[in-house]
C-alpha cells in the first residue's frame, strides 16, 4: 500500500523536527578534552609549572 502525499509530508516533517531537536541537544553537550590538551591523563593543575624564582 502506498501512503498518501499528506501522510508522507507529515512523517517527513516529524523526522525533520526530531533531527533538528537532536542537533540542538547535541550542540548543548559539553566537549570532552583531548588527551594532549590535558597532559595525557593528568589533571590540568599537574601540567602547569610556575616559573622558577630568581
Amino acid at each position: 500500500m502506498v501512503p498518501t502525499q499528506d501522510g508522507f509530508r507529515t512523517v517527513m516533517a516529524i523526522g525533520a523536527a526530531a533531527a533538528l531537536a537532536a542537533l540542538a541537544t547535541a550542540a548543548c553537550l559539553p566537549r570532552r578534552p583531548r588527551a594532549e590538551d590535558e597532559g595525557a591523563g593528568r589533571p590540568p593543575s599537574a601540567t602547569f609549572k610556575e616559573p622558577a624564582a630568581r
